[in-house]
């Protein structure tokens, strides 16, 4: 090999090589990946319905690209009952209800992300629900 290569082969749904070349010379390291056991993983995980996380991350994807937001206020509501409710979660909350223009559930909820990010330390989020409130009061 005249200049100095790296391939990956020799592919599978448990590994590969990689191939380090230059000149006369071959070094092919092997490894492996736990495709089937993460795959498994993964499909019982769905079996399971959606996970809090998962939940927010549908939410969330439903309100930045402006789709069904009464969908999407549905979903993140799932991420921040009980004891899953975290600041980033709850404002997320608030703002969905503030697009839907249910003004006054919303300034509550920024409120208690506000508390929660202050628990948190969060001065961030302390600010953005303070804006979002400003806005929602006009």
């Amino acid at each position: 090999v005249e200049s100095f290569t790296i391939d990956v082969n020799n592919i599978s749904n448990e590994g590969a090589t990689l191939d380090i070349m230059w000149e006369n010379t071959l070094v092919s390291v092997p490894f492996g990946v736990k495709t089937d056991a993460e795959v498994m993983a993964s499909f019982k995980r769905m079996m399971d319905g959606p996970s809090v996380n998962e939940y927010y991350s549908m939410g969330n994807y439903m309100f930045e690209t402006g789709k069904d937001l009464e969908t999407a206020l549905e979903y993140v509501r799932k991420s921040t009952s009980g004891d899953n409710a975290r600041y980033w979660s709850v404002h997320r909350e608030a703002l969905i209800l503030g697009a839907l223009g249910r003004y006054e559930e919303a300034i509550a909820t920024a409120k208690k992300s506000y508390e929660l990010a202050k628990q948190a330390g969060s001065n961030d989020y302390m600010l953005l629900n303070e804006k979002a409130m400003a806005e929602w009061m006009k």
